[in-house]
């Protein structure tokens, strides 16, 4: 056997062995009970064998009451403000909602979030979102925008905290 050969021989061996321990090891990876950090797949079988987790709570409250929120100002109507906000960040939002609904002024929002959420404690959070606001005035009959695109970057803190068992917008500051 010349060298050669023996070479290519013993690399094939050890590539089979290379690539065996390869797929062995990729198929018992996903059969760990979650001890390697593999994600599973399919979803578990009823919400309670999910693990409650506060931060993704608090994040889907806060893109929730943006979705509330530019449903309010696109259709002038503030009947599902309470289920989002409460307190002073609910009386602003009302207002802000009857006056342009007083004008007949509906608003299309869009919004680029960039948020970082802080926990508190069980029942109060904080978001800070340093967005880029793309909310346009419409016109009523056409629904058309009838300004251009502020693009405008703007940072805002929202304090959110459980009332009743949800999570609200209680408090809203803009920064300068």
């Amino acid at each position: 056997m010349t060298t050669r050969v023996r070479t290519l021989a013993v690399g094939g061996v050890l590539l089979a062995v290379v690539g065996g321990g390869l797929l062995v090891g990729f198929l018992t990876l996903g059969n760990d009970n979650g001890a390697s950090g593999a994600a599973e797949t399919t979803p578990p079988a009823s919400p309670s064998e999910t693990p409650t987790d506060q931060r993704a709570e608090v994040e889907q409250a806060y893109l929730d009451h943006w979705y509330v929120y530019a449903e309010a100002l696109l259709t002038l109507n503030g009947s599902r403000l309470p289920e989002v906000f409460a307190g002073a960040a609910l009386r602003e939002v009302q207002k802000q909602v009857d006056d342009l609904a007083e004008a007949n002024q509906p608003a299309r929002v869009r919004i680029e979030h960039r948020y970082r959420i802080t926990i508190i404690d069980a029942t109060t959070a904080t978001v800070e979102d340093r967005y880029i606001n793309h909310t346009v005035r419409l016109d009523p009959e056409t629904m058309e925008p009838i300004e251009d695109d502020p693009n405008q970057r703007v940072h805002k803190s929202y304090t959110l905290k459980k009332v009743d068992d949800v999570w609200k917008v209680t408090d809203i500051v803009l920064y300068q």
